[in-house]
């Protein structure tokens, strides 16, 4: 176990691969929006220390681990009110400092991330829509990732399901990268589209994506008529078929599925029905029953936040 993240459950997973998911007793959510303001502030949920905040708002970035030893907290791209960006901040010595780690080739934001035993793949947005970048282990350089196999602007979401390959959802699409065919930057590491089954429902928006246990779990999203879901999509990662779960309670997009104590939480986000609804509201995912129940709230509202799972003992002593 690594001072960041801790060790779930072995599972063998439709690749054949003895896989320990990993998760986090804290999730670290960076920056947002809250429906008024833009935000600057780290908060750990459910509960946990202060967190430094980010010297400026952002929102629509993407906070992730790196695959460093020990790994470091770092956030990258996302848009500030004026224009997107594509610096990079880490969290160190209690503050984001920057120059830590490149700058993205290309100002982007709505992106996905996939972190695997190479690296970190950034992946899709709105500036970058065809393509993906790489961060490999113990560097600090990104890397032209593989191209994507159809456009990815409007939100994808991603998670790993094994050490060498990730899924990525946008729209009703859903395709497998694996590492192992030609190394983490070639074209050559996506899988056959028919590998897998295709969403029943358009999701763009950032939907959330998590894996628990053998089930990869899509939530919400919007589909591009601006219809907002509470709907959940499960596809076994043994059988690769795919069934609807439970409903949230609350319609939410621009959101993330976050892992904390081996469980999957569907933290604040938004929706729009005539009107902006940003929440508070967090969700937790019942294993047993596919379906979702009510969890601590958030201090505030917050979406399009960046989100990682943590082990707070790191940052609260």
């Amino acid at each position: 176990m690594n001072c960041f993240v801790q060790k779930q459950d072995l599972i063998v997973n439709s690749l054949g691969l003895d896989w320990q998911l990993e998760t986090g007793d804290a999730a670290l959510l960076t920056g947002g929006n809250d429906g008024s303001n833009d935000l600057s502030s780290t908060v750990l949920y459910p509960e946990g220390c202060s967190m430094p905040s980010m010297d400026e708002a952002r929102y629509y970035h993407v906070t992730f681990l790196t695959r460093d030893s020990p790994p470091r907290i770092a956030t990258c791209g996302g848009y500030d009110g004026d224009d997107e960006l594509k610096d990079c901040l880490v969290l160190r010595d209690g503050q984001w400092r920057g120059g830590e780690l490149d700058d993205l080739p290309e100002k982007t934001d709505n992106l996905a991330s996939a972190r695997l035993e190479d690296g970190v793949f950034l992946l899709g947005g709105y500036n970058t829509p065809n393509s993906s970048v790489f961060l490999r282990a113990n560097s600090r350089s990104w890397e032209s990732g593989p191209g994507l196999p159809v456009a990815m602007r409007d939100g994808p979401c991603a998670a790993p399901i094994g050490l060498h390959s990730f899924l990525i959802v946008h729209g009703r699409d859903v395709y497998e990268f694996d590492t192992r065919v030609a190394g983490p930057t070639d074209d050559a590491g996506w899988r056959p589209k028919e590998n897998w089954p295709q969403l029943q429902v358009e999701r763009y928006e950032q939907p959330g994506c998590g894996v628990i246990k053998n089930m990869f779990v899509v939530a919400g999203g919007a589909d591009s008529g601006w219809n907002y879901w509470k709907s959940t999509e499960i596809i076994d990662l043994v059988t690769k078929k795919i069934s609807f779960g439970g409903e949230m309670e609350k319609k939410r997009a621009r959101f993330h599925l976050l892992s904390i104590g081996g469980n999957l939480f569907a933290v604040g986000g938004s929706y729009y029905d005539g009107g902006w609804n940003h929440l508070a509201d967090v969700e937790e995912f019942v294993e047993e029953t596919g379906t979702w129940k009510p969890a601590k709230s958030l201090d505030g509202r917050r979406r399009s936040y960046g989100g990682v799972a943590v082990t707070k003992d790191l940052f609260c002593g």
